[in-house]
């Protein structure tokens, strides 16, 4: 495999079409194109830190699909608890 310093632009796009695709089955209900560029930015930024990442295709795989759970969990977070009406 290639590091992420080997990695040409036309490997990302390459892999982007699988990755949306398994963020997709593995998260249904997410929008997996938005998970899949989250964690390509933090690819991204863990690279300019110095980071390697020796197998950036599988990495950003499993990256976008923690993105995508993360993502719903968020949503969540942002709508309102249903109560149940109390029976008396």
């Amino acid at each position: 495999m290639t590091t992420t310093g080997d990695l040409r632009i036309d490997d990302w796009v390459v892999h982007r079409r699988n990755v949306v695709r398994s963020v997709a089955a593995r998260v249904p209900g997410i929008d997996a194109e938005e998970a899949t560029s989250r964690a390509l930015e933090k690819m991204v930024r863990l690279h300019t830190t110095g980071a390697t990442i020796t197998d950036p295709a599988p990495y950003w795989r499993r990256a976008a699909v923690n993105e995508a759970i993360s993502m719903t969990r968020e949503a969540g977070r942002t709508t309102p608890s249903r109560t149940t009406p109390s029976r008396t």
